[in-house]
């Protein structure tokens, strides 16, 4: 259910055939095989009608939802994990979720803003697109929005100068380096430090 109450609805097919030609030929319909598993219910194979799916994958990834699986009662779930391939959704894994039972999950960050430091010729490396969390699912958020526009050259931000909404245990750890802001000749100097130690000889092997 999201912040305006309202429950979205997917609606899955059983798969009963496991062959290539089978998947082939689900992919060419328009179909998104996946699969759906829980405490409390059997792990069943499936396929979805792909708008329908990247419609909701839109709304979010931590976004609880109704699906029904024919042959099944409703259940609610959340999109655990998926496989793309060229950019179009090849696979989908479902997870049953309980209100009363906290769920791990990958939350992505969304970046917001221009780098101070990028505006005077920085570059803007990150390092990580997501933070994993823990919570209730009625808690989950669907993003983290950071804003990023105060960064100067030199500047970075770490997973502990997020704002973790109340309710929700961070799992990622704290000092984890999210972006910074470079310039191209630190770039080049981290660049020329690696190539230095990969050629490098430790003084105790005999040569």
């Amino acid at each position: 259910m999201n912040a305006q109450g309202k429950t979205y609805q997917l609606k899955a097919e059983r798969r009963t055939d496991f062959t290539r030609s089978s998947l082939r030929e689900l992919r060419q319909k328009g179909r998104i095989p996946g699969v759906v598993y829980g405490a409390d219910i059997e792990s069943t194979a499936l396929h979805v009608d792909s708008r329908d799916f990247v419609k909701l994958a839109h709304v979010g990834r931590t976004e609880v939802f109704q699906l029904q699986v024919e042959g099944m009662k409703p259940v609610q779930v959340l999109i655990k994990d998926v496989i793309k391939q060229d950019g179009a959704y090849t696979h989908v894994d479902f997870q049953q979720v309980s209100a009363n039972h906290p769920i791990r999950i990958h939350v992505p960050i969304e970046y917001i803003g221009t780098p101070a430091g990028v505006k005077k010729g920085g570059i803007l490396q990150t390092q990580e697109t997501s933070l994993e969390i823990e919570g209730l699912p009625a808690h989950l958020p669907s993003v983290f929005q950071v804003d990023i526009s105060h960064l100067g050259i030199g500047g970075k931000l770490l997973v502990e100068d997020v704002q973790i909404p109340e309710h929700i245990h961070l799992l990622s750890h704290k000092n984890e380096l999210l972006v910074s802001i470079v310039t191209q000749r630190g770039i080049e100097e981290a660049g020329d430090e690696e190539s230095e130690a990969a050629t490098a000889v430790p003084a105790s092997v005999e040569v």
